[in-house]
């Protein structure tokens, strides 16, 4: 069987420590964390405490656990309507690139796009003007990335202006840098009209944008009340075992991250996972 390596976001795991954190680890098997600061209490940063000395501490903890960290998630708007908000985002996200530079192994900082609403979900997220906000900002960032040396991703989403293979395609076309990757997770590119066609809509993604991909996220998706919600890998209708297996194939060793996903429910998945693909630690 193909090989790949299997994560989880830390702030899935509700740990209250380090300690307990790579207990958890221990116990599920997941050493691979997506590590997102701000969402951890234990860890007691707003983000812009992310110094040398933060985060180095930081580093050393987690490597010390045996812990390895390949995403730093700084999920911000970075299309907030309020410019004051916006700038403030994008000076969070820009510390977290510097950061990132702090950590032994450079984890690739990564975000998603945002919304203009303030409430979330918008269809003005879909327009050519909010695409323009989408540029300057990530165009920005990429600039730091750039001067640092560090690798930052976008994760497109039907709710944000990335909301699309074409919106994929037309960012990386306008901003063409090797510094800027991108992290595929296919349910959130699923909608009500677009489920049924989840193999075409993977194989469209890895066509096109090769090794542009750097991580996926695994998720499954359910349908309450008619609309399409996200749920835990193997609980629903999406088809992991293709997506798994066609990943594995294509990437070798690809960091596949679970997500909304339960400690309670990680055995299980791990159980599904392990039929397809072989997953190396």
């Amino acid at each position: 069987m193909d090989k790949i390596r299997l994560g989880i976001r830390t702030h899935d795991l509700k740990a209250s420590s380090f300690e307990e954190l790579k207990g958890i680890s221990s116990k599920i098997g997941i050493a691979n964390f997506q590590f997102s600061p701000t969402k951890l209490p234990f860890v007691q940063t707003n983000g812009n405490k992310l110094g040398y000395g933060f985060t180095t501490y930081l580093d050393q903890q987690l490597s010390d656990l045996g812990l390895n960290i390949p995403i730093l998630g700084c999920y911000v708007n970075i299309i907030d309507s309020d410019p004051e908000v916006r700038k403030s985002n994008l000076s969070l996200f820009e510390n977290y690139l510097t950061a990132a530079t702090f950590f032994k192994k450079s984890p690739i900082v990564a975000t998603e796009t945002g919304s203009v609403s303030g409430k979330g979900y918008t269809t003005k997220n879909y327009s050519d003007q909010v695409f323009e906000m989408v540029l300057e900002s990530v165009a920005k960032l990429v600039q730091v990335a750039e001067n640092l040396g560090v690798i930052m991703a976008i994760e497109p989403g039907v709710n944000h202006p990335v909301y699309n293979l074409k919106r994929t395609e037309q960012l990386l076309a306008k901003i063409d840098s090797p510094n800027l990757k991108l992290i595929f997770d296919p349910v959130n590119l699923l909608n009500n009209h677009n489920y049924t066609n989840q193999r075409q809509i993977i194989n469209k993604f890895y066509d096109s944008f090769g090794q542009k991909i750097i991580a996926v996220h695994l998720k499954d998706f359910v349908f309450k009340t008619g609309n399409l919600q996200m749920a835990a890998l193997g609980t629903g209708m999406f088809d992991q075992q293709y997506f798994l297996t066609e990943t594995a194939k294509r990437y070798p060793y690809m960091y596949c991250l679970l997500e909304s996903i339960s400690r309670e429910q990680v055995p299980a998945a791990i159980n599904l996972i392990s039929k397809w693909v072989e997953i190396e630690p």
